[in-house]
């Protein structure tokens, strides 16, 4: 080989470890942003879930609270009311 084709292929070589640093380089800087967007999504949906946890749990205590006030004032309305929702439900199930 003369030194006109070594060098050339120095330069290939070199030219070719320079494109595979460019390229992992941005490789990484892909992978840093989108695990930052998971990150992202990750804190919403469970800022979202956190959320609607706190709603239902609202919901159920209110709703206990005023199964509990019907208790009081109309115990027989309530038990009625009661047995007749779980038989509907078990007629439901059974299907």
């Amino acid at each position: 080989m003369d030194n006109s084709t070594k060098a050339y292929g120095k330069e290939a070589m070199s030219a070719a470890e320079d494109a595979a640093e460019r390229l992992k380089h941005k490789a990484n800087e892909v992978a840093d942003r989108a695990q930052e967007k998971f990150g992202e999504a990750y804190d919403e949906v469970s800022a979202r879930a956190s959320e609607a946890r706190d709603a239902v749990r609202d919901y159920a205590n209110q709703a206990a609270d005023k199964l509990d006030e019907s208790l009081k004032t109309r115990p027989m309305s309530t038990l009625i009311g009661a047995v007749a929702v779980g038989f509907l439900l078990g007629a439901i199930w059974k299907r």
